[in-house]
């Protein structure tokens, strides 16, 4: 896996357009928090106690879950770009196999999902430094929302990826995770019972950052985890399933 990532770094550290798209993700993410939890504070509440720590994580990784879409498209353009200018085939040609070909582009979605999950720290540490100091705590079990935060952003390029090595499109396979991820499943959860449609992989990914305000104050630290390990469990099946079907469609396509 390591000379994967460094790899996939080399190709998105030279590429102007990732070094765009996770400016404007950075960018999108502050104003997002700074918006929503500012008119909250300036209704009413203090920032000490808006941004305070442990609970500040938890509403990080939910206002997070809505900027991902950024790192999602930039996913695709990456797998898709592969297919477009033929480096998955020079790769195979020059001796990768089927195997590892997918395991660069889950190396991609590692460091994507890296990416912002800086950008989640650097923002959570400036804001709850510069306004809750005091409340800053040094516990391992507080990370748990930002884990949790990590294997969201890495599900959604999970069933991304499979969506961009079927058509291998870049527009049309945004479109069709959009329409999907925005449509598709929410008229499906509608049509299926709730028990059933509380498991749809968009709905299962999303359940894993859960608005803070419908947490109780121990669950956003560290029961966090064990509450949400039957979500866990099957955002991992979903992505073993993805990236298993990437594989079998890499395979039974010319390249």
């Amino acid at each position: 896996m390591l000379p994967a990532l460094q790899l996939e770094f080399q190709k998105l550290r030279h590429y102007p357009t990732a070094r765009i798209i996770l400016g404007l993700y950075a960018a999108l993410f502050l104003f997002a928090v700074v918006t929503i939890y500012g008119t909250r504070h300036a209704g009413g509440l203090p920032p000490a106690q808006v941004y305070a720590f442990p609970t500040l994580w938890a509403k990080l990784a939910t206002t997070g879950a809505g900027c991902t879409v950024l790192l999602v498209v930039l996913f695709i353009i990456l797998v898709t770009d592969d297919f477009q200018y033929r480096t998955l085939r020079q790769q195979f040609i020059d001796g990768a196999t089927h195997g590892q070909l997918i395991g660069f582009k889950i190396a991609a979605s590692v460091l994507l999902a890296g990416a912002g999950l800086v950008v989640l720290l650097a923002i959570g540490l400036g804001l709850g430094s510069w306004y809750a100091a005091g409340t800053w705590q040094l516990a391992p079990a507080q990370g748990a929302p930002v884990l949790l935060a990590g294997l969201q952003t890495l599900g959604f390029m999970a069933l991304a990826g499979l969506v961009a090595i079927g058509v291998r499109k870049g527009g049309l396979s945004i479109l069709l995770f959009v329409l999907y991820l925005f449509v598709v499943e929410p008229l499906l959860r509608s049509q299926l019972p709730a028990a059933v449609g509380h498991w749809l992989p968009c709905r299962v990914f999303l359940d894993l950052t859960p608005d803070p305000s419908h947490q109780l104050p121990a669950s956003a630290g560290p029961g966090l985890l064990s509450h949400a390990l039957p979500l866990v469990l099957v955002a991992l099946l979903y992505m073993a399933a993805c990236w298993g079907l990437s594989y079998w469609l890499l395979r039974r396509r010319d390249l």
